[in-house]
């Protein structure tokens, strides 16, 4: 492998599905031939969290490379309204959508809000969700302890790992905190558990603009 190839493809970790862009998408169109059309997105799109059943079934949208259009459109989508425009293409070409589309929307939108704070690697280990990179100030460090006392912040590898919480989904789809038993959290209640954490911890050192 050339020098080049060695820097374009640097961050290739299947497991945390972590690419640099050109590497990804050249390795997907070569995943699409392989695997099909869910596998390449999954590949070619970045952070993904696993414990979500976010897909475009095929019932739903025939044909491997109108389904691949359909990924691309969400890898590319960087701002809500970019998601809403394909999620109001999809419901004029193909009609109501299923809940495996509705989450892959979801996971579009979660995407936006890693682009806004700057997290390259969203990954599922053991019963903790890891963010990186994730650069606290001190001010920030103890709010995350007030606020989530079971986040551990690990400062030399700028990561943050968050205890994945256990709830009860709500038929409206949100979801109550389970003091006793409950099922860990998964899908779009997953999904908006961590937007609220990263926009909570993150949110005001966005704000405050970078340190003098």
């Amino acid at each position: 492998m050339t020098k080049g190839a060695q820097r374009q493809g640097r961050r290739f970790a299947c497991g945390s599905i972590c690419f640099r862009i050109g590497f990804a998408l050249i390795f997907a169109l070569l995943v699409l031939s392989l695997h099909g059309a869910e596998k390449a997105y999954a590949i070619e799109n970045y952070p993904f969290i696993p414990p979500v059943n976010a897909n475009l079934p095929q019932d739903y949208l025939p044909g491997e490379r109108l389904r691949l259009e359909a990924y691309r459109s969400l890898a590319a989508a960087t701002s809500n309204q970019a998601v809403d425009a394909v999620r109001l293409e999809l419901l004029d070409r193909f009609g109501p959508m299923p809940i495996e589309v509705d989450n892959l929307l979801a996971v579009a939108r979660f995407k936006v809000i890693c682009r806004k704070y700057g997290i390259t690697e969203v990954s599922l280990q053991g019963q903790s969700v890891r963010f990186s990179p994730v650069l606290l100030p001190e001010s920030a460090q103890i709010r995350l302890q007030r606020s989530y006392d079971k986040t551990v912040y690990k400062a030399a590898v700028s990561t943050m790992a968050a205890s994945r919480p256990k709830g009860v989904v709500k038929p409206d789809g949100s979801w109550a905190e389970a003091k006793f038993g409950g099922e860990p959290l998964r899908d779009q209640p997953l999904l908006n558990w961590c937007a609220q954490l990263l926009d909570a911890i993150l949110g005001p050192v966005l704000a405050a603009g970078p340190a003098n």
